[in-house]
Formats: structure tokens, C-alpha cells, sequence
């Protein structure tokens, strides 16, 4: 599982604030996805964050220009995050770094077997009440303390 999580990491290192970084952006991203516009506060939530934690990365990120902060008009304390043209381009390039990873971590395994890895780290997440997205962050929840 080191080796997983090294290979995730170093895909992701040159970025703002490093892995943590990305697991914001991705956060952010999928939770768009669903059609919701995520606020500061969920994205905690959803990682598992404190909320300065986030406050603090999420000025870094938008200070490079990859996401921006916008107040909530239904709620004026909190702050929507959106990601930005160039956060979205780079959510993609982060994105395939870290499949290529996991491909190269997963290579000796079928693709069976790394569909079963990812799905019962993905069972392991969920039942400490976390969600992660890639096989690589699954592994860093997995990883023990």
C-alpha cells in the first residue's frame, strides 16, 4: 500500500498544496457533477477536513486561479467553489497522472483483481463513513494511522 500511496502522491506533488490540493479540486468536481455547487463546508465534510484546513487550501488554489469563491446568495456566510477553466484543464491533467499511477502500482494484478481491490477499499472508506473517487485515495484512507 506505500508504494500506492508514494505513486499517487508523487503524481500529484508539483500542485498547489500537493495531494491535499487535488483532493480538494476532485472534490469539488465530482460533487458539481451531481449538480449541487458545492460550498467550502461540504467539501470539508466530504473529505474529512477541518473547515480552516480547507479555508487555507482553498486560498492557495484560488490564488493560482484554479478555483473561485463566490458568496452563497441563498446563505451569505458561506462561500460556493467552482472550478475555473484553468482549474478544470488541470483537475484532467492531475486526474490521468494519478489512473496512470494506479495502473502502474496495479500492473501485475487482472483487471479483475484490481476492480475488486479498488471496490473493497471503496467498502472500507464507506463504512468509516468517507467516499473517495480513485483507488490511490482509497488507499490513503485504508492506510492505518
Amino acid at each position: 500500500m506505500r508504494a500506492y500511496l508514494k505513486a499517487a502522491e508523487d503524481a500529484v506533488a508539483y500542485f498547489p498544496s500537493g495531494p491535499r490540493g487535488y483532493q480538494v479540486i476532485e472534490a469539488a468536481a465530482a460533487m458539481a457533477a451531481t449538480g449541487s455547487i458545492p460550498n467550502q463546508a461540504a467539501i470539508a465534510e466530504r473529505l474529512g477536513m477541518d473547515r480552516t484546513i480547507i479555508t487555507h487550501l482553498l486560498d492557495e488554489l484560488e490564488r493560482q486561479k484554479l478555483v473561485r469563491r463566490t458568496p452563497d446568495p441563498a446563505d451569505r456566510r458561506s462561500r460556493r467553489v467552482t472550478l475555473t477553466a484553468k482549474g478544470e484543464k488541470t483537475l484532467q491533467s492531475l486526474s490521468a497522472r494519478v489512473a496512470e499511477a494506479e495502473r502502474h502500482v496495479l500492473r501485475h494484478l487482472s483487471d479483475d483483481e484490481a476492480r475488486q481491490l479498488t471496490a473493497l477499499l471503496g467498502r472500507a472508506a464507506e463504512s468509516a463513513g468517507e467516499r473517495a473517487t480513485s483507488a490511490c485515495e482509497l488507499a490513503a484512507r485504508a492506510e492505518p494511522s
